[in-house]
């Protein structure tokens, strides 16, 4: 027996549920995949269903401090954690907690297996030298809602996405035929059938406690901070191989949009007296600006 594509009929795709796509080839391609195209896929021909797959979309958690997969702080019971220092691949420093987690534990990472409440609490990375990172805080819950939202600080004139999950069929899935409202202080800024909610331009109002509700069940809290500053730099995620090429831009918002300069904001300093089409993994570059 041969799987085969369909003939002359049309296959249905779905992802949590939802409807994504129709094909009279019975294939679909999914473009620029983001975080928000993780989920549990299913199709369908003639109205018999395939089963559930899971497609996990890995995408770069890694900014001020501790690096953590999934990438939220909020959790179910039961879910599987990773929390690392240093990009992966390339561990640097060691991974301290105030929590009483029991782990997989290296230095520089810990991966919970099955998570528990008594894994919720803060999470730092500490260099060699001593210089400690900044901290991320995670909660582990029984309940049957949490709020996805950034891990780290965002950057003023950013804009963000916030998704309200439910556990249902042992994974996060955004609700199906059902509102999710959104919370901030405790007002409500949003209700969406789609479990997601986007904030435009952030600005430092729009730093608080947000949390969601799903049938009246609320996600717990999460602080998300927003900070200030007008330039950033713009560099690989992942380590680079020694000899590659590699671009870097010098990026600062203006009304709240990033902008790339003609000129170097403030200064662009680079430590090889050549050109960046070479990296041997001694050079550094930086990008400032006095605000």
């Amino acid at each position: 027996m041969s799987a085969l594509t369909p003939v002359n009929q049309s296959s249905t795709f779905y992802r949590d549920g939802r409807v994504i796509g129709v094909s009279l080839t019975g294939e679909m391609s999914v473009a620029a995949l983001n975080r928000s195209d993780e989920g549990v896929y299913t199709c369908s021909i003639s109205g018999v269903d395939s089963p559930e797959s899971w497609l996990a979309v890995k995408g770069p958690c890694f900014g001020w401090s501790v690096g953590i997969s999934p990438c939220r702080t909020q959790f179910f019971k039961g879910e599987s954690i990773t929390l690392y220092c240093g990009a992966e691949g390339r561990p640097d420093g060691r991974l301290l907690t105030n929590s009483s987690a029991h782990c997989a534990k290296k230095s520089h990472e810990c991966h919970v297996s099955i998570a528990r409440p008594h894994h919720s609490g803060a999470y730092w990375c500490e260099s060699i030298s001593g210089e400690q990172g900044e901290e991320i805080h995670i909660t582990v819950t029984g309940g049957s809602v949490i709020l996805e939202s950034p891990v780290h600080p965002v950057l003023e004139g950013a804009s963000v996405t916030l998704r309200c999950l439910e556990f249902r069929n042992n994974y996060a899935l955004t609700p199906v035929n059902q509102s999710s409202t959104f919370y901030r202080d405790g007002r409500v800024i949003g209700v969406s059938l789609t479990g997601e909610m986007s904030v435009a331009a952030l600005n430092r109002s729009d730093e608080g406690v947000y949390t969601c509700s799903i049938s009246g069940v609320d996600s717990p809290e999460s602080w998300l901070a927003v900070k200030g500053g007008s330039v950033i730099l713009e560099s690989p995620v992942h380590p680079v191989l020694e000899g590659a090429s590699v671009t870097l831009r010098c990026l600062e918002f203006r009304n709240h949009e990033r902008f790339n300069p003609s000129k170097p904001v403030q200064h662009l300093l680079q430590r090889w007296a050549g050109h960046w089409g070479q990296f041997d993994g001694r050079d550094e570059c930086c990008c400032s600006q006095q605000i």
